[in-house]
């Protein structure tokens, strides 16, 4: 099957109304695709059927799967030209800044306070900002999100009764195989600045050390052996990350992904800790539903019964005449409320630029 051929299978899927999920693995050249044979829409506790999955922030509600066996999987290598891009969007600097930036900025500073009075180590708030578009072909938008974001895990997610989703995050939560294991800490933003090396402020080592202690310590849990690397600068589109991979071995077979994801999900990368106390105050505080924000999605016992799992980060929703975008940031008590909004401005761009070089006009409001 040709490129060509490979997407507007998926478009038809997208037009007759069922379900779908396509992906690309970071510095992959390979696509996926999972087409739902019906409309039903399931889920699953265990994680034990194969699958494709998609987790929304709050672990309390439903987790989505497109099950393998109602479905078709296949796979198509992208043609040699497929990456070759019109135009070169790498430094826009186009934003929409959100009506709502004082009540961000409010929300910010009462945060700070909480957590200066509590003892509470680290919360991350998180906005949405509402684009009015004409209407997106989400294939369209999955293409140039893949040819922009070649080093990303990039996704489309579509459920008539859920929604549509596109991304591009770099931030692995697990992957199983073979009785190994991998996870990563990944906290600390900073913007790329051309030819300019990222230095790292003691506000971003210390939210970053907040998250490897944590992942680490909940894996120790099912680890007979557990690695964690040296802390470095990881590039996501225009955005700096400081980045640690974990690894290890697990303890045995008993050690079933439905328990660490209990432990894992949500990560201090994008609740916060202590997590269930900082959990009720997301929730009861930011004033809007994540819904699959900061969630997880990916394989579940593909193939080799590998489970491959990432962050539902840099990500968008898409509606008839609108794209919700969400961006949020990791906030500790030395925090300055106006830098921790320029920064979800810095990470909007991830989808901003693929809304750019879709339609130039929706920068124009």
């Amino acid at each position: 099957m040709k490129t060509q051929a490979f997407f507007k299978e998926i478009y038809e899927q997208f037009q007759n109304g069922k379900p779908f999920a396509v992906y690309k693995k970071p510095d992959s050249n390979s696509l996926t695709a999972f087409l739902q044979q019906n409309n039903k829409l399931y889920h699953t506790t265990d994680f034990r059927e194969e699958g494709f999955i998609f987790a929304p922030f709050n672990s309390e509600e439903n987790t989505i799967i497109i099950p393998l066996k109602h479905s078709e999987r296949f796979g198509q290598e992208l043609d040699e030209d497929f990456y070759e891009l019109q135009h070169d969007f790498e430094e826009i600097n186009k934003t929409i800044h959100t009506k709502d930036k004082q009540q961000y900025i409010q929300l910010l500073n009462e945060t700070i306070n909480q957590i200066k009075t509590t003892g509470i180590k680290k919360i991350v708030l998180s906005r949405k900002e509402v684009i009015d578009t004409p209407s997106i072909n989400p294939i369209d938008a999955l293409k140039v999100l893949i040819k922009m974001y070649k080093t990303a895990f990039v996704s489309c997610f579509y459920h008539p009764k859920v929604g549509l989703w596109l991304g591009a995050t770099p931030e692995v939560l697990l992957k199983v195989e073979n009785g190994m294991f991998k996870a990563m800490a990944l906290a600390g933003t900073q913007k790329v600045i051309k030819d300019k090396t990222p230095k790292w402020e003691p506000k971003e080592t210390i939210e970053h050390q907040y998250v490897i202690n944590d992942i680490t310590e909940n894996l120790q849990n099912f680890a007979k052996v557990l690695m964690v690397s040296k802390s470095y600068s990881d590039r996501a589109g225009s955005i700096w990350h400081l980045r640690t991979d974990i690894t290890g071995t697990l303890i045995n077979k008993t050690c079933t992904i439905q328990n660490i994801l209990k432990t894992l999900h949500p990560t201090p990368a994008v609740c916060g800790l202590p997590a269930h106390e900082v959990k009720d105050y997301i929730l009861n505080n930011e004033g809007y539903d994540r819904e699959f924000y900061t969630g997880f999605l990916g394989e579940v016992k593909i193939d080799k019964l590998c489970t491959h799992l990432f962050v539902n980060l840099r990500c968008m929703k898409i509606d008839a005449d609108t794209v919700t975008l969400f961006v949020g940031g990791g906030i500790t008590e030395d925090s300055i409320a106006e830098n921790e909004w320029q920064e979800t401005v810095n990470k909007s761009h991830t989808m901003k630029r693929v809304l750019h070089y879709i339609d130039k006009s929706v920068f124009n409001q």
